[in-house]
């Protein structure tokens, strides 16, 4: 999820979302993108790594309605270690498949490293949610543990209104759910794609390996 689309922010703006649980924030590249297209809600990234946590901390230190917490999402409480990719956007709980490390080095693990690990619904009432009047995006870019982030909000799931993440078309890393598995879960929760985005691929011959998805719920779209 390097490159964003304007599209993003429309739909967010034609769906009514003020709040964003920004799910593997790296440094707040999805943030920045937002607050330049114009949105002024609430933002909360989650940020595992120490190093690129402290480096997200420092730069919305002193921007309003934003809050970051060091902490994977998952299906489970508890600690894990982290394969710690050489370009640290590429940083994911499972091992990066050797084809795609030949392609794109910077996906190549360079260290490991013990993360916290936290279900959404277990750390939800500690969130600085406007209860009331929230209506909320979850954006996810966790390289293959995007089911696993799902399957943590519990039934705090009806309270999402928008989903974005990115899929693979190829599997990237051992274990990554099959592109028609995400698409169903997210079904079953009840909500349906309603935007695709191009992500990563082969520049030569213009293969696309991933690429972004916005979910809604059927009474917004």
């Amino acid at each position: 999820m390097a490159v964003f689309s304007s599209d993003i922010y429309d739909l967010m703006n034609a769906t009514g979302i003020n709040c964003v649980l920004d799910v593997g924030a790296n440094i707040g590249q999805f943030g920045r993108f937002l607050r330049k297209e114009g949105f002024s809600g609430t933002l909360i990234s989650f940020e595992p790594i120490a190093s690129v946590y402290a480096e997200l901390s420092r730069a919305i230190a002193k921007e309003p309605n934003w809050y970051c917490r060091r902490t994977a999402l998952g299906d489970t409480d508890g600690n894990a270690e982290i394969n710690i990719s050489k370009n640290l956007v590429s940083s994911s709980f499972l091992r990066a498949k050797s084809w795609s490390i030949e392609i794109e080095e910077g996906i190549a693990e360079v260290e490991r490293e013990l993360v916290p690990l936290n279900r959404l619904e277990t750390i939800w009432s500690e969130l600085p949610l406007n209860t009331q009047n929230t209506s909320i995006m979850l954006k996810i870019d966790v390289q293959g543990f995007e089911l696993r982030v799902l399957g943590g909000l519990g039934e705090r799931v009806s309270e999402i209104k928008l989903v974005l993440l990115e899929a693979s078309l190829v599997p990237v890393y051992d274990e990554e759910p099959k592109f028609e598995d995400v698409i169903r879960k997210l079904r079953e929760t009840g909500l349906h794609p309603v935007w695709i985005g191009p992500g990563w691929g082969n520049n030569v011959t213009k293969q696309i390996f991933q690429c972004d998805i916005i979910f809604a719920r059927r009474s917004l779209i």
